[in-house]
């Protein structure tokens, strides 16, 4: 689309192509038709049967098929608990299970996994985009909003992360529609949480407010 836009229509056409087949290897080498997902790597002629929240990034990227995509979405819901969305399951060999980046929630991650689902209007979006919070916001007694990560057995989660404000982003970008294309045009969506005002945001240099009406 940029080389488009800047007048390379021939370089837009072989990075189009690049893109179909990277599409296609990614779907030919990495899906795991039993399972439902996405093996978490292939390397030396075999392949880590590992879910990973990240993997709602084909969705994002509209990379897996569509007759593939509500089988992810499911097989995500695997990666729910109680308190959070694990990053990763089954956990990681040599490594303490819910410390760090193993068996635990990362916010950044959930954005990517909420805003999917919301960008294809899956109803299941609001456990990725809240739980996260809630539970850490119940526990954490010292004011801190915005951990790297979470774990009922690691409280530390680290402090003030910018990418952890990844889930709203998502809910703004996917479910409310603020999601510029290139020319700077979106469509507000209907609310999924009742009328929704965003005041003096900023974009592409300048302050608006955005309103959306409830569903």
């Amino acid at each position: 689309d940029i080389s488009e836009r800047r007048g390379y229509e021939f370089h837009a056409t072989v990075f189009h192509r690049s893109s179909l087949l990277v599409r296609h290897q990614i779907n030919a080498l990495f899906w795991n038709e039993p399972d439902g997902s996405y093996y978490e790597r292939c390397e030396n002629g075999s392949c880590v049967e590992r879910l990973t929240n990240e993997s709602s990034l084909a969705i994002l990227y509209g990379v897996i098929p569509l007759h593939r995509r509500e089988r992810l979405l499911q097989s995500l819901q695997r990666l729910e608990t109680d308190w959070g969305v694990v990053n990763a399951m089954p956990p990681y060999e040599g490594f303490a299970s819910g410390h760090y980046q193993n068996m635990t929630d990362w916010p950044v991650l959930d954005g990517m996994n909420a805003g999917a689902r919301l960008s294809v209007g899956n109803a299941n979006w609001y456990a990725p985009l809240t739980k996260w919070w809630v539970y850490f916001d119940s526990v954490r007694e010292d004011g801190e909003k915005l951990p790297e990560f979470i774990s009922p057995t690691d409280l530390t989660g680290g402090r003030s992360q910018a990418w952890s404000v990844s889930p709203i982003v998502s809910f703004i970008r996917y479910g409310l529609g603020v999601n510029p294309d290139l020319s700077g045009q979106f469509t507000i969506k209907p609310s999924q949480i009742g009328e929704t005002k965003l005041k003096n945001i900023w974009m592409r240099g300048n302050r608006i407010s955005v309103q959306a009406k409830s569903k």
